[in-house]
């Protein structure tokens, strides 16, 4: 809350009814500082995003997406368990008709610890916030 207040600018296209990205958490992970580090970083490079915080079933992750009309998703995941919410969101994505299929972008210590994910999936991997395009 102390670096919204000192960067105001920074509040324009936070929490924006149009986002480039919806941020969020796997379902089941409570760890929140992770995508707060990303949503600082996006916003701090002009990108608008939509931060939904702890974690949402991965049919209400796709359902605020598809309302959002957001171009891409970033979930966080923290223990593995929680990939099987990751595998029904990109299965999901996955059925919808390819001009409005979100990108998926995976985060997390999983990711980080090198996890590799199936390629059908269709799910980005990234392990350094600082590396993320959209």
């Amino acid at each position: 809350s102390l670096l919204y207040a000192r960067c105001p600018e920074l509040e324009k296209n936070r929490q924006s009814r149009t986002p480039d990205i919806l941020l969020t958490n796997a379902d089941g992970n409570y760890h929140t500082l992770g995508i707060k580090f990303l949503e600082m970083r996006l916003l701090s490079t002009g990108f608008k995003t939509f931060t939904a915080l702890p974690g949402l079933p991965a049919a209400e992750i796709l359902g605020l997406a598809k309302t959002l009309g957001a171009r891409a998703i970033g979930v966080s995941v923290s223990l593995l368990p929680q990939m099987k919410s990751i595998r029904e969101l990109a299965g999901e994505i996955l059925k919808l008709p390819e001009p409005e299929r979100p990108k998926l972008i995976l985060g997390g210590m999983p990711i980080k610890e090198g996890l590799v994910l199936p390629p059908e999936l269709k799910v980005v991997a990234c392990a350094d916030i600082t590396k993320l395009h959209l």
